[in-house]
């Protein structure tokens, strides 16, 4: 008989565990290690521009490499920030969308053999934000009625992705 509760199954804590994890080391990586620089990141996007679509090869020319040592910070950070607050299990919705976008740049802009792991990045990024990963085992619980809307995407929004 399949559960009708509203929280998110074990399973899926775990893997919004794995996943904060993840991507809680690898933004320290970037971010305290230095191991994510704006050279890396122009790098990788010049790499790639001539054998994308035009959107993509507009977005990456005129907005990635528009400042790619800011670039590099805000991704570093925001991976950082995004692993943190699945861990807690805190925003998981706005962490979730977060890993899933940024996951959706590394399979445009990255080598080919990176591309599995982008879309498994997707689509668990995704899945932990649509499920709302952290109403088990996390923060979300006491965030959801006590910060704004705007903030926990959740309260008056109850039809949106639930």
């Amino acid at each position: 008989m399949a559960s009708t509760s509203p929280l998110p199954s074990g399973g899926l804590v775990l893997i919004r565990i794995t996943l904060g994890w993840l991507a809680t080391s690898t933004g320290w990586a970037w971010a305290a290690r230095d191991e994510l620089d704006g050279g890396r990141v122009r790098a990788v996007v010049r790499h790639h521009l001539d054998d994308l679509a035009a959107p993509f090869a507009f977005w990456g020319d005129k907005v990635l490499l528009y400042n790619p040592d800011g670039l590099a910070f805000l991704v570093s950070w925001s991976t950082l920030i995004a692993g943190i607050c699945l861990l807690l299990g805190a925003l998981t919705r706005p962490a979730g969308w977060l890993v899933a976008f940024l996951a959706l740049h590394l399979y445009i802009y990255s080598v080919e053999s990176v591309a599995p792991l982008a879309i498994l990045l997707m689509a668990v990024g995704a899945s932990c934000a649509i499920s709302r990963a952290g109403r088990r085992f996390g923060l979300d619980i006491a965030l959801d009625g006590t910060l704004p809307p705007w903030i926990t995407w959740v309260r008056g929004r109850s039809d949106f992705l639930s």
